[in-house]
């Protein structure tokens, strides 16, 4: 049987079709966030360091994300992308995570669908 599959949420439902427990995915998605957390953590400018300490992951069976700030980190939105008014320059922080990442991450997807089949005796 041959899938065309155009994105990663149409991959996790054709799994799901076939029976596929893709809950296994999270696993891999949150090894994923954890690296993009670890990284943007990295890159990010430090005073008190309460922007760092609020660079967090998450994830789901399709997809991980890493988010900066909060309540009492409402300024991690102008530290990243700038302030032109107040003149701050954007540190880009969280796109420098996101480029030290990116040439990895489908080929670790690729890695995790590949176990998640062979586990299923999909392959």
């Amino acid at each position: 049987m041959t899938v065309k599959v155009d994105g990663l949420k149409e991959l996790v439902r054709h799994l799901e079709k076939t029976g596929v427990q893709v809950a296994d995915l999270k696993a891999a998605f949150g090894g994923i966030a954890k690296e993009a957390q670890s990284l943007a953590v990295g890159f990010a400018p430090r005073r008190s360091g309460k922007l760092a300490a609020s660079i967090r992951g998450s994830t789901a069976k399709n997809y991980a994300t890493v988010t900066a700030g909060g309540s009492r980190v409402p300024y991690a939105a102008p530290i990243n992308y700038g302030w032109q008014k107040r003149n701050i320059a954007g540190a880009g922080f969280m796109q420098k995570a996101d480029a030290a990442i990116r040439p990895h991450v489908l080929r670790d997807l690729v890695t995790a669908v590949d176990r998640l089949l062979r586990e299923q005796d999909l392959s």
